[in-house]
């Protein structure tokens, strides 16, 4: 379902009605993507646009629908995109993220909702943004000040002026993880590239709206969210990402993977930035449980 507003009191208006309908004030962390879908429903330049949400359960019940801006500064676009619950809320235990710590030892306890609509782009804009943001994140983060005053933003970018129609990287990596203090353990947070793009991968700070960053605790950051042990630091492999690291600690964090791809536009031989999404990641380590190196699996039905 799409609305379009512009500039204004109506979009602030529209903006208020999202919050009534998204109202799990206990986010632990989301993704969003899009994936181009014209040349399937015969609609020129429409876009299929996913949101996957994960929040405590302590937190209020999530809603029917959640709201995402799309913007692009330079067309002068933006855009209110209305996407629906695919099914309903659901504990993600076929993803493998409770293989090393059973969920019954946990103090978080994680459910799953997915959203998803389409909506048309106009072609030829290099800025565009589609961006979800709500408050507010659980207490007991420990790598945030008061978290729960703290709000949750992601966002997706696309460039569709030299290079065409894209479709975002999908995170196929677990959207929680749960592990052992003390024990190496190795995360994978591969995209799924649609277009045969290239992807590379860093960690960056979380951020609580689209002007605004979270204040971390001291000592954590977006480069150093998780706090690992000095001989095993938190490493993200730029070109697969793969996460290692120990952690040193029981405690709980919020980890911010960005994948941007380029492609190689044969005319001009230089790679162009096309597009990019960004995934929060919610991590506790514990203490109760005991185990060797871990690799957790990859969740291929993540969004």
């Amino acid at each position: 379902m799409l609305k379009n507003y512009r500039k204004g009191g109506l979009l602030l208006a529209v903006w208020s009605l999202a919050a009534a309908q998204v109202v799990a004030s206990h986010f632990l962390g989301s993704s969003i993507s899009y994936e181009y879908v014209g040349n399937q429903t015969g609609v020129a330049n429409q876009y299929r646009v996913t949101l996957a949400v994960e929040r405590e359960a302590t937190g209020f019940q999530i809603g029917a629908s959640a709201q995402v801006i799309m913007k692009s500064s330079t067309c002068g676009v933006l855009t209110s995109v209305w996407l629906m619950l695919e099914a309903p809320e659901f504990i993600n235990t076929a993803s493998g993220q409770y293989a090393c710590i059973p969920i019954q030892n946990l103090s978080s306890s994680p459910r799953t909702s997915r959203y998803s609509g389409t909506v048309v782009v106009p072609p030829g804009c290099p800025d565009f943004k589609f961006y979800f943001e709500q408050c507010c994140r659980p207490p007991g983060i420990t790598s945030m000040i008061a978290p729960q005053t703290q709000g949750d933003y992601i966002e997706a970018e696309l460039n569709n002026t030299v290079a065409g129609h894209n479709s975002s990287p999908v995170f196929a990596g677990v959207p929680n993880i749960f592990q052992c203090v003390n024990n190496p353990v190795k995360i994978p947070q591969r995209a799924v590239e649609f277009d045969g793009d290239s992807v590379f991968y860093e960690l960056i700070d979380a951020r609580q709206s689209a002007s605004g960053w979270v204040s971390y605790a001291p000592g954590y950051s977006g480069t150093n969210p998780i706090n690992s042990s000095i001989g095993s630091p938190l490493i993200l492999d730029p070109s697969t990402g793969l996460m290692e690291l120990t952690g040193a600690s029981p405690h709980k964090s919020v980890v911010v993977v960005k994948a941007t791809e380029f492609r190689l536009i044969p005319a001009t031989g230089v790679w162009v930035k096309v597009g990019s999404t960004v995934r929060e990641i919610f991590v506790e380590f514990v203490s109760n449980c005991s185990g060797q190196e871990v690799t957790i699996p990859l969740d291929t039905a993540a969004g």
